[in-house]
């Protein structure tokens, strides 16, 4: 059975709801999680997972035609799996904070959400950060700062 996931941007917000993918996943579905073109070649590759598929939102994927839809409450889809629009939680329980909205809509804990994010390290890349673009040593103190990453616009 196919569950969709819509949560198609912030970072924040996908790493967030890596917990909710993984428990779709315990119940036998097969997770399809389309996420904004700025974002696929980063989640795919360095968050991949068994049983969740990450799309871009322009591919042909199952269940797509729901995912544009009206719905703003998960729904059981008589057949054909399982629709999670989280992005509209908060719309849903106005009165939650917005990312426990996440879950709640869902009577899902998001107690240890961060024990289901894992991060596919590239180090080589790493290295190249620290020493050669931030020219850093192996006994520097330093805070990394990215105020340029975020959901477009």
């Amino acid at each position: 059975m196919y569950c969709l996931l819509n949560q198609p941007a912030g970072l924040g917000d996908i790493i967030f709801c890596q917990k909710i993918a993984d428990y779709f996943v315990s119940k036998g579905c097969e997770v399809i999680w389309p996420i904004i073109d700025e974002y696929y070649d980063d989640v795919s590759q360095y968050m991949s997972k068994d049983g969740v598929s990450f799309c871009r939102l322009d591919d042909d994927f199952p269940l797509k035609k729901y995912y544009h839809s009206q719905i703003t409450h998960p729904a059981k889809l008589k057949g054909e799996g399982i629709y999670l629009p989280v992005r509209y939680a908060d719309l849903v329980l106005p009165d939650d904070p917005i990312m426990h909205a996440k879950y709640n809509v869902l009577g899902i804990s998001f107690e240890n959400w961060q024990h289901h994010f894992a991060l596919k390290r590239d180090k080589e890349k790493e290295k190249i950060l620290y020493y050669d673009v931030l020219g850093l040593s192996d006994d520097t103190e330093y805070a990394l700062i990215n105020k340029k990453y975020g959901s477009p616009p």
